[in-house]
């Protein structure tokens, strides 16, 4: 008996390496699911810009889903943060104090997108545009059935005079005192693995029934901040964020939680040999950007993975938009 025959006794399939599978468009990966969405679920949705194209595939089968009118969310920091905020944790809520004074007199939020480029006329703007938007998150919170979770950066900025996380860097030549007040850093395995057991049990706490999946974005850095090549830190950054949700969930699932998921569209991105991933953004080339999805790949990958997985049962067809305000 070969030591192959040996290692694969009793093994799946899956757990061998095969070339076949490079011809299948998921790489024939499945998602390990506990449990089924329905058409009765509610679903909320947070993280990077890839949890959009979660959205995508929800919206397409007709799932209610929302993300409380918050832009991306790059980091388990940043996404813990906006909870606290939303569900007032210890009495935190998101105020003056967290926004940026740029020059010229204009107010900038660095937790958000919402107004990136030309930032609000006033802190009192920001605080009526985002403070209903973190109620909403809070009460989203407390009420929805499922929780879905993409982590895209371990590279995470940081507020000295608050003591937060910012969810991206705030403009430096805008920003006074910006070296002074502002750092950045590449968080540890260690500190993610503990953010997400916060955000689970937060969520937990306030909605003991709620199902959650998790999953890491795909999509390279556009730069990398502690790296001096951002291939590296790409990835050491996806590695950490990879391996600290491996040990969260596992350890959480030991702990007795169910209904804790993992979904592999990094995976069912990151192995492909063709070059049928990468967005065209150029139209006068032709030539992929190289880092986001193309809308015909997450049809043909990533939504029937996602199907299989969670919607088996859901009616797909045909659809009406159900992204929730």
């Amino acid at each position: 008996m070969t030591v192959l025959a040996r290692n694969a006794m009793g093994r799946p399939r899956s757990s061998l390496f095969s070339h076949r599978r490079f011809g299948k468009p998921d790489l024939g990966i499945e998602a390990s699911a506990s449990f089924c969405i329905t058409p009765d679920d509610f679903v909320l949705c947070m993280g990077s810009c890839f949890a959009r194209r979660v959205g995508d595939v929800l919206e397409s089968c007709g799932v209610k889903h929302s993300f409380a009118h918050l832009t991306h969310r790059y980091s388990a920091f940043s996404i813990l943060q906006g909870l606290r905020w939303g569900l007032g944790v210890e009495g935190e809520r998101f105020g003056r104090e967290h926004l940026v004074e740029l020059a010229g007199g204009r107010w900038y939020d660095p937790h958000d997108r919402t107004r990136v480029h030309d930032g609000y006329a006033s802190a009192d703007e920001a605080l009526a545009t985002m403070s209903p938007r973190y109620e909403k998150l809070g009460a989203y919170a407390r009420s929805a059935s499922v929780f879905v979770m993409t982590l895209g950066l371990s590279e995470v900025w940081w507020d000295r005079a608050t003591g937060v996380a910012l969810n991206h860097m705030p403009p430096t030549g805008l920003a006074a005192e910006f070296d002074e007040r502002f750092g950045v850093r590449a968080t540890t395995h260690a500190e993610n693995k503990r953010e997400i057991e916060e955000i689970i049990g937060l969520l937990r706490s306030v909605n003991p029934r709620m199902r959650v999946i998790v999953s890491v974005s795909p999509i390279p850095l556009s730069a990398s901040f502690c790296h001096d090549d951002v291939f590296v830190g790409t990835a050491v950054g996806k590695a950490t964020l990879r391996s600290a949700l491996h040990e969260a969930l596992a350890g959480l699932r030991a702990g007795g939680a169910a209904n804790l998921d993992y979904f592999p569209s990094y995976e069912i991105v990151t192995f492909q040999r063709e070059d049928v991933v990468y967005r065209d953004r150029r139209p006068e080339t032709g030539k992929p950007d190289f880092q986001h999805i193309r809308d015909d790949f997450v049809t043909r990958a990533i939504r029937p993975a996602f199907v299989a997985g969670y919607l088996r049962g859901v009616v797909l067809e045909s659809s009406t938009a159900r992204d929730v305000a």
